[in-house]
């Protein structure tokens, strides 16, 4: 079986629901690939609905980080299609999708960088009631246009 029947094969045996999720999550991979080669990633976020490096301390206490089945299954297909997405699905694009999936909760998007071996590395991740999503946040300073 070819490459392509494959793809074709696997697509087919999708949910209906699992499906319309991946061809959703394919039109924002689109719109957040155009919105970053066209515009600032602050209003990237902010049409996604997704706060940008909020400083300000929002009240936390008693929102839970937990992910309902809806947003799990959202998440599983949105790895899905970004696993196979033919364009950089760098961290920062993949941050932007989930807080989308997310974005009834209020999630914060946090770039930061480090120094490693004398380069400085950036990296993106959503921060959630407070709790940072990314297990390698910890590695990085939220970057606030200093270095």
């Amino acid at each position: 079986m070819g490459a392509q029947q494959h793809w074709l094969h696997r697509v087919a045996r999708l949910r209906p629901a699992d499906a319309l999720q991946s061809l959703v999550i394919a039109f924002l991979l689109v719109f957040i690939e155009t919105g970053l080669r066209t515009i600032r990633v602050e209003r990237v976020a902010r049409l996604l609905r997704v706060k940008f490096m909020e400083t300000e301390d929002t009240e936390h206490e008693g929102r839970s980080t937990l992910l309902s089945e809806n947003e799990r299954r959202w998440t599983r297909n949105a790895t899905r299609v970004v696993r196979r997405w033919p364009l950089d699905a760098t961290c920062l694009r993949r941050s932007l999708l989930l807080g989308w999936i997310l974005r009834r909760r209020e999630p914060q998007l946090i770039v930061g960088v480090r120094k490693r071996n004398d380069k400085i590395e950036a990296h993106a991740w959503i921060r959630l009631a407070g709790v940072d999503l990314d297990p390698e946040a910890d590695q990085f300073l939220p970057f606030d246009g200093r270095l």
